[in-house]
């Protein structure tokens, strides 16, 4: 994967323009947040311009405090939106060859390949026409009545959950004919190891990254009004050429400093994760969203 060649090291230097060594006051890039997205927009900004000094600061003392290590880390190409399928199916190729990504042959994450059921209560022409839009950006899939998923996994029991009502009683469900879709080429890779692999790799490039660094507000120039740095929550202020807000569900709350709204909202929200031993005929089925 070549860095674009309207991005070089002289162009980058002068849009940013505020360099300095490492730990000092000033850098030209200052990433706030230091999950999957801020360690690998720091790693790609050093791939396509080695001279321009990127700073993250992370407000955790380690990795993996936030989102990026909550994360289930499973990718799958189906998303509600075309740019995100595209985002996901270039996500999924870096993953699948990870250690020529960062470029050595030390990462410990790894791509396996799962596959992903989606029974999400769809009619059958509505599970055809999610595979064909699938099929748009080049991933199989097939779908699956009762016949085939027993046929294909005969482990899952596809009756679905009784339903009560209020005191208690059965009540009769008309849910139709099942039609789940099997979409190929999903997977799963570790994000404790992703997050590590890539810290080894923005050290190795020369990233200046900071842990126990809480970010209290954006700086604006006095003249022009344009974002030139931030303040810590000791008061402290790192300059910075250019902000990159990579603060999760947090970054909303950076942005009202300089009175940014955007069209998403996010939220911090709790995600429970059981984990239970299983028997190893289990561990050859694939992800499955059950709706």
């Amino acid at each position: 994967q070549q860095p674009p060649t309207s991005f070089s090291a002289k162009s980058a230097a002068r849009t940013f323009s505020a360099s300095s060594s490492a730990g000092g006051s000033k850098s030209d890039v200052v990433i706030v947040g230091g999950g999957i997205m801020g360690l690998n927009i720091a790693y790609q900004l050093r791939r396509r311009a080695p001279d321009v000094s990127v700073t993250v600061l992370e407000q955790a003392p380690s990795i993996g405090n936030g989102s990026s290590g909550y994360s289930t880390g499973f990718q799958r190409a189906f998303y509600s939106k075309d740019e995100t399928m595209k985002f996901a199916l270039e996500g999924m190729a870096a993953y699948r060859e990870w250690n020529d990504y960062l470029g050595d042959g030390a990462a410990n994450a790894r791509f396996t390949e799962t596959g992903a059921l989606w029974m999400l209560g769809h009619t059958t022409d509505a599970a055809v026409a999610m595979t064909e839009r699938l099929a748009k950006f080049g991933v199989a899939a097939e779908v699956l009545d009762e016949v085939g998923m027993a046929r294909k996994f005969p482990l899952i029991n596809t009756e679905p959950f009784p339903h009560f009502d209020e005191n208690g009683d059965e009540v009769e469900q008309s849910l139709g004919a099942l039609a789940a879709v099997y979409e190929h080429g999903c997977g799963h890779v570790d994000p404790t190891s992703t997050l590590e692999d890539l810290l080894r790799a923005c050290r190795r490039d020369g990233v200046d990254i900071r842990f126990k660094q809480r970010v209290s507000r954006f700086v604006t120039a006095p003249t022009s009004g344009r974002v030139a740095g931030v303040e810590m929550a000791d008061g402290s202020i790192l300059e910075a050429g250019a902000v990159v807000n990579a603060a999760g569900p947090w970054f909303n709350k950076l942005n009202d400093t300089v009175r940014l709204k955007l069209s998403t909202e996010a939220l911090p929200t709790r995600i429970q994760v059981g984990h239970k031993w299983i028997p190893d005929e289990y561990c050859s089925l694939p992800f499955v969203a059950d709706g």
